[in-house]
């Protein structure tokens, strides 16, 4: 699983969380899968999200998360 850590507001604040992986630091894919919340202290959720099985035809081994604001 990757685990990364956003605003309980973001979606109020206009900030977007795009999580993206990768086999080789080159290629770059956002994920389509939601990620679940694990905890939410009203401030800060932990999320987590599965990595894909292929990204460009091999193994997800990197991860990075975007973050932008609603234009």
């Amino acid at each position: 699983y990757a685990y990364f850590t956003r605003r309980s507001d973001h979606a109020a604040a206009g900030l977007i969380y795009t999580p993206e992986f990768s086999a080789n630091f080159s290629t770059w894919e956002a994920s389509t899968t939601t990620p679940t919340v694990l905890v939410d202290d009203g401030q800060f959720q932990i999320v987590r999200l599965a990595y894909p099985a292929a990204v460009a035809g091999q193994p997800g081994r990197f991860f990075r998360v975007q973050v932008s604001m609603t234009p």
